[in-house]
């Protein structure tokens, strides 16, 4: 990172990075990252890419657990195949 600055010829302290850094982070990313202590840029890239990655985790987990199971899928598969449900199948035993 210092190296890029170097290059770039940026001249800032390093509360000026962070906060840099920060802002261009995604919201839910940064509304995390501000509530952790970091003394360092080094620090602060560390627990962005801990949170983006719990992020990403939770994510795939409900994604996964929302389309795994839905109920009303297998319900349309039914009118469309023209089966019926299971309490219009079975007769009565009086008739």
């Amino acid at each position: 990172m210092e190296v890029a600055k170097i290059r770039a010829n940026v001249v800032e302290d390093h509360e000026a990075t962070m906060a840099r850094f920060i802002h261009g982070l995604n919201r839910d990313i940064s509304d995390i990252v501000e509530l952790h202590h970091y003394m360092s840029l080094e620090e602060l890239v560390h627990q962005a890419i801990k949170v983006e990655q719990q992020l990403k985790r939770k994510g795939q987990l409900r994604r996964s657990s929302t389309s795994s199971f839905n109920s009303s899928s297998w319900k349309d598969k039914q009118k469309k195949e023209g089966t019926s449900s299971p309490k219009e199948v079975a007769s009565d035993p009086k008739e």
